[in-house]
C-alpha cells in the first residue's frame, strides 16, 4: 500500500508555519546504480498524515471545494504530487512539506 511507504514527523521548529516530514521506507532490494526515487506523496494523504483532516473523504471534500493551496494555488487534484519544500495552505494553516532521508 502506497501510503506505507511514508512516515511523517512533525517539526517542532517551525516557527511560524507547521512541517511534516515525509520518508520512504528502507528497501534493501533496490539495486545502488538506480537513482533514489524523488519523495513524493499524495495531496490526500499529505492532509490525513499530517492530522488536518480525520479521513480521506473530508479531504477529497476540501480539495474538490478549492479549499486548499499548494505553494499559492487553488489545487483541486486530491492525487497531486506533493515534493519536499511545497506549502499546502487549508483554511489559514500553512504546513511545508519536508523530506527526511
Amino acid at each position: 500500500m502506497e501510503s506505507e511507504q511514508f512516515g511523517l514527523v512533525p517539526n517542532p521548529f517551525a516557527p511560524t508555519a507547521r512541517s511534516c516530514f515525509i520518508r520512504m521506507s528502507t528497501d534493501d532490494e533496490v539495486p545502488a546504480v538506480e537513482p533514489p526515487e524523488p519523495l513524493s506523496i499524495r495531496l490526500d494523504d499529505f492532509l490525513k498524515f499530517c492530522g488536518v483532516v480525520g479521513t480521506g473523504g473530508q479531504a477529497k471534500i476540501l480539495i474538490q471545494a478549492g479549499d486548499v493551496r499548494v505553494n499559492g494555488e487553488v489545487e483541486t487534484r486530491r492525487r497531486k504530487q506533493l515534493f519536499p519544500g511545497d506549502v499546502v495552505d487549508l483554511l489559514g494553516e500553512q504546513i511545508e512539506v519536508e523530506g527526511h532521508p
